[in-house]
């Protein structure tokens, strides 16, 4: 009776993530269909710029209030006032940052409206940090379905308001990151519910402030690994669709493998919630085979993806597209990669290893791209496929570089 429920509840789960990944991309697939590849690519350069403050600032605080919370799935207890204050001081580092970038690159790519498109960048990226940051915690805590319910509906408001305005205001890139917004804040509230009902305010005040041992060991290593993540699997689009003017590439690039690592995140994402809750609670002695079942749903994917994809165009109508099946194969694995890096990343935390090897990592991924990109552009010029294959053999690098200085770092001797 007990192995029917659990099998129940897994497939209820992978259920309603398939139904989140099917509203993915028909998110994707109206922006296609609406908008000119100028404007797609557009799209995809304003939401590169807005992770840039998680990248840089937001991943550092998500992942160093992990490690304060991890007894959460256990206690269901919660400092909520603590957490706010938390929320508080970290915003501003990434709003700013985002909005300085921001500001930058479109100013330089000589957009006409570079201040206001600056602050909807650092909106986007607030509100995405504190979405992420809600549904993080009830993962921790062990609320599968909340999470998956949290998922589904925001994408069914980023579906329905990004139609209504397209359609009934204008058809821009600015208008459907606009929407995203509405839709993180419809989000945030209802992650926000969810947490009072499954965690019980502490007793006695609890601290998640960042000290200085915080600091050194977490904050500043994850946000430089961020950075470098960041600089390796996404700069390519302000750098390509703003400095260089090469808005359709980077449109045509974003889009084919948005479509493949979107794939991805809601197949491992089952993943995530069924085996994160087991690594936290088993302090990381779970990790092996939780990586051993997302290489093999990755290397599935990877294979179904090209079939899929192909049929998926024709379908699309759109021939500028045809061709180029192979980028949303690639999306696949860079998102597959990305996956394996986090859970990388928590197993570091939880044996009390230096967050080091996964900055490491990111400067071997960031030199590989940029070799590659360099050696191919001397021969050929930068094309859909160079852009492609340098991500894709970047990630494979840094994967492969984290793994082996892990299995050659043992675990702290304080670890217990």
């Amino acid at each position: 009776m007990q192995e029917h429920l659990v099998m129940k509840g897994a497939f209820a789960l992978l259920m309603l993530r398939m139904m989140s990944i099917m509203i993915v991309v028909v998110i994707n697939v109206l922006v296609i269909k609406l908008l000119p590849l100028s404007e797609v690519g557009a799209y995809y350069t304003l939401g590169t710029i807005a992770y840039f403050g998680n990248a840089l600032f937001f991943v550092g605080f998500d992942f160093a209030l992990q490690r304060k919370i991890r007894n959460i799935s256990n206690t269901k207890l919660l400092d909520y006032s603590s957490l706010r204050d938390y929320c508080a001081k970290a915003l501003p580092f990434g709003i700013v940052a985002v909005f300085a970038l921001s500001s930058v690159v479109f100013f330089m790519g000589n957009v006409q409206d570079w201040l206001e498109t600056a602050l909807i960048c650092a909106a986007l990226s607030a509100i995405n940090f504190m979405v992420s940051l809600s549904r993080n915690i009830l993962q921790i805590a062990g609320e599968k379905f909340r999470v998956s319910y949290s998922l589904f509906l925001e994408q069914v408001a980023k579906l329905g308001i990004s139609y209504t305005l397209l359609f009934y205001w204008e058809a821009s890139a600015i208008i459907v990151i606009v929407a995203f917004i509405i839709a993180g804040l419809l989000s945030l509230f209802f992650n926000y519910v969810q947490m009072i009902r499954c965690l019980k305010p502490v007793a006695e005040p609890a601290s998640y402030a960042i000290d200085a041992s915080d600091m050194a060991k977490i904050f500043l290593p994850v946000s430089a690994g961020g950075v470098l993540n960041w600089l390796q699997l996404q700069s390519y689009r302000p750098v390509f669709g703003q400095l260089f003017q090469q808005s359709e590439l980077v449109g045509a690039v974003s889009f084919l493998t948005a479509i493949g690592a979107s794939a991805a995140s809601a197949t491992l994402g089952v993943l995530a919630q069924i085996w994160t809750p087991q690594q936290f609670a088993t302090n990381g002695k779970a990790s092996r085979r939780y990586i051993q079942l997302a290489g093999v749903s990755i290397l599935v994917l990877t294979l179904l993806a090209y079939p899929v994809a192909y049929v998926f165009l024709r379908f699309l109508g759109k021939e500028q597209l045809y061709g180029l099946e192979y980028l949303v194969s690639f999306g696949v694995i860079v998102e597959g990669g990305n996956f394996i890096l986090g859970v990388l990343g928590n197993h570091s935390s939880l044996t009390r290893r230096s967050f080091i090897p996964s900055m490491l990592a990111g400067i071997v991924g960031l030199v590989t791209l940029i070799t590659i990109i360099l050696t191919l552009n001397s021969y050929q010029g930068v094309g859909f496929g160079t852009i492609g294959f340098a991500l894709v053999i970047s990630q494979c690098a840094a994967v492969t570089a984290l793994l082996r200085i892990l299995l050659r770092t043992p675990p702290s001797r304080t670890h217990t």
